[in-house]
């Protein structure tokens, strides 16, 4: 969220109360609640073996390219 408000050029950014992302996020982001609460960090092991590359391999220059499409 830190970097989605930056490049949003957004100073602050309101908190969400547990309750409201664990109601919310199987109906508007249709996804676990878990994923929403708690961040996962991960690189794809296999991706990377088999040689893929990103387009947009940081989230920031990612978060730039949808926001202006």
């Amino acid at each position: 969220m830190r970097t989605l408000r930056k490049v949003l050029r957004m100073p602050i950014g309101l908190p969400a109360f547990e309750w409201v992302a664990r109601i919310g996020a199987p109906f508007i982001f249709r996804t676990d609640p878990k994923l929403v609460l708690y961040g996962r960090y991960v690189v794809s092991k296999r991706l990377a073996d088999s040689g893929f590359k990103y387009k947009f391999p940081e989230l920031t220059e990612a978060l730039k390219d949808l926001l202006n499409s």
